[in-house]
């Protein structure tokens, strides 16, 4: 049964350390390398997912890989269209990210 929770605004380390599992699953087993845009891109989708209700590992890897095989409507390499590319605007602006 699905972990239904209000909007979080926040995450625990806890959070971070298994949404970091499920990111590394995702990206290896679908050829997405770990420092690309399309990795930074799936990120920041299973954080969304996650603040949205999907608070369970196990619901995270359905969510992005039913049957073993990543799923998306949208393809990866046009996300930005979709939610923007947040992290590049930040670099244009000047600052740094540190990876």
């Amino acid at each position: 049964m699905p972990s239904i929770l209000p909007h979080r605004s926040h995450l625990t380390s806890a959070d971070m350390t298994m949404i970091m599992r499920v990111h590394a699953s995702v990206c290896t087993k679908n050829g997405i390398v770990s420092a690309s845009l399309a990795a930074e891109r799936v990120a920041a989708l299973l954080v969304r997912e996650f603040q949205l209700g999907l608070t369970g590992e196990q619901e995270l890897l359905d969510a992005f890989m039913p049957d073993g095989a990543f799923r998306l409507s949208v393809p990866i390499d046009r996300m930005d269209l979709f939610i923007g590319n947040t992290l590049q605007r930040w670099e244009i602006d000047g600052e740094t990210v540190s990876h």
